[in-house]
């Protein structure tokens, strides 16, 4: 039981906080590049190709549009997949390419996260879960990509979507960081949660 508690909290206590700078970010995609974040406007999807809530996000392209815009505006876009290996979603190495192929992603990195060391860092609890770091590396927004919590592809044209929000408010200069709260699966980290 102490056990459990005492990696509960260690879990707690590694979640982001907003306005929280993250100079110490340490990633390397899964071709082994390393991947700097720094100096640079970031956006990190946690993803899990086989919950109904990201595909109702990749299968209706809405996923890889928000990836494409990003890059057009100068944003990295880290995909992270921390699925333990025997969980749900969980990629090997060697299925990543073509995976990324079939779901016609458009982001800047891939990450396989699957010890969980970055998705518990970041405190990401489902997928999708959206964070994204200005270039001074700090937390400006973290939670939900949109503001309906639904599998149904035809909400997303009804739904505030808080990624274009966030490059549109940075775009008029009056941003302010907000969060909000992230839906999804959960992300299926090894142990027991």
């Amino acid at each position: 039981m102490r056990f459990l508690l005492l990696a509960f909290l260690e879990f707690l206590l590694g979640q982001v906080e907003l306005n929280q700078t993250l100079s110490d970010l340490n990633i390397q995609d899964f071709k082994g590049q390393m991947v700097n974040v720094h100096g640079k406007f970031t956006i990190f999807e946690w993803t899990n190709f086989k919950c109904p809530y990201v595909r109702k996000h990749y299968d209706s392209k809405n996923m890889q549009k928000l990836q494409e815009k990003a890059a057009a505006e100068g944003f990295l876009w880290i995909t992270v997949l921390s699925s333990a290996p025997g969980k749900e979603g969980y990629l090997k190495p060697e299925e990543v390419e073509q995976t990324l192929q079939k779901e016609d992603w458009k982001g800047s990195h891939f990450v396989l996260d699957s010890d969980g060391t970055l998705g518990k860092k970041f405190g990401a609890k489902t997928t999708p879960h959206i964070f994204i770091l200005n270039d001074n590396s700090q937390v400006i927004y973290k939670g939900a990509i949109d503001s309906i919590r639904s599998t149904k592809q035809s909400d997303i044209e009804k739904a505030e979507n808080y990624v274009l929000k966030v490059l549109q408010q940075l775009k008029e200069d009056n941003f302010t960081p907000f969060e909000t709260k992230p839906y999804g699966c959960s992300v299926k980290y090894g142990g027991w949660w």
